[in-house]
C-alpha cells in the first residue's frame, strides 16, 4: 500500500479490518510517528530540527515559519494537510 491509498481508504470512511493490510500499514505508520514524536519530545530541539523531524512526521516538506511547542501528539501523523499554512 502507498501513502495516497490509504490517506484514500481513511477518507473514504471504511472500516479498517484487523490484520487486513490497510490495518498493517496503519500500525507500521502508527510505529513510525511513535519513534519521531518520542524524538521530538524528549530532548531540547532547534526550530530548525523540529521542522525536520514533524516533515518526516508528515511526509511532506514544512514552511519555514512553523513553530511548534512540544510536546506533540499523533496518531499516524500524515494528515496534517488541513494546515496549509504550514506547507509550502
Amino acid at each position: 500500500m502507498e501513502l495516497k491509498d490509504f490517506i484514500a481508504y481513511m477518507d473514504s470512511g471504511k472500516t479498517i479490518t484487523a490484520g487486513s493490510g490497510t490495518h498493517q500499514y496503519m500500525c507500521m505508520l502508527s510505529q513510525e510517528a511513535l519513534k519521531l514524536t518520542a524524538e521530538l519530545n524528549n530532548s531540547y530541539r532547534t526550530p530548525e530540527e523540529i521542522r525536520e523531524i514533524f516533515a518526516k512526521l508528515t511526509g511532506k516538506p514544512v514552511n519555514d515559519t512553523l513553530n511548534i511547542f512540544p510536546p506533540f501528539y499523533t496518531d499516524c501523523g500524515k494528515k496534517y494537510y488541513d494546515w496549509k499554512s504550514c506547507f509550502p
